[in-house]
């Protein structure tokens, strides 16, 4: 088995990076997001270590992708209700203020869906062309 490779049982499941990008590659087909989800949820996927797991602010990810603050907030609770993550709100343990959120990638999302390596079967592929190298 590979590094982000794990064999339960009859199935070999991704973990760590190797999730993330499956669960990056399930979204990009994902019809029930748009794009502005899509390119923050890249984002947050860049931050994540092994675990998923990241603690980009609001401010950090807006100002990546030129986009307001509310922009952000509206399209990370999109990707909260369809699974991608969970949004946890961080606070200092001295002041109690709030600090960035922590950004969790659903990556069993991906072990889930993992079974159907070939997502893009239902769409019709492009047939390949015979490249013509052009007459001397």
């Amino acid at each position: 088995m590979g590094k982000n490779l794990t064999k339960n049982s009859d199935t070999i499941t991704p973990y760590g990076h190797l999730a993330t990008l499956k669960l990056l590659q399930i979204a990009a087909y994902d019809k029930d997001i748009n794009n502005a989800a899509r390119r923050i949820f890249m984002i947050i996927a860049g931050h994540a270590d092994i675990d998923g797991r990241c603690w980009p602010s609001i401010n950090k990810i807006a100002c990546s992708l030129g986009i307001k603050r509310s922009a952000v907030n509206k399209q990370t609770k999109i990707l909260k209700t369809r699974g991608y993550l969970e949004i946890q709100p961080r606070h200092d343990e001295w002041t109690g203020a709030q600090k960035s959120n922590e950004y969790i990638l659903n990556l069993s999302y991906a072990a889930k869906n993992y079974e159907h390596p070939d997502l893009l079967s239902e769409y019709p592929r492009t047939p390949k062309r015979k490249l013509s190298l052009p007459p001397n």
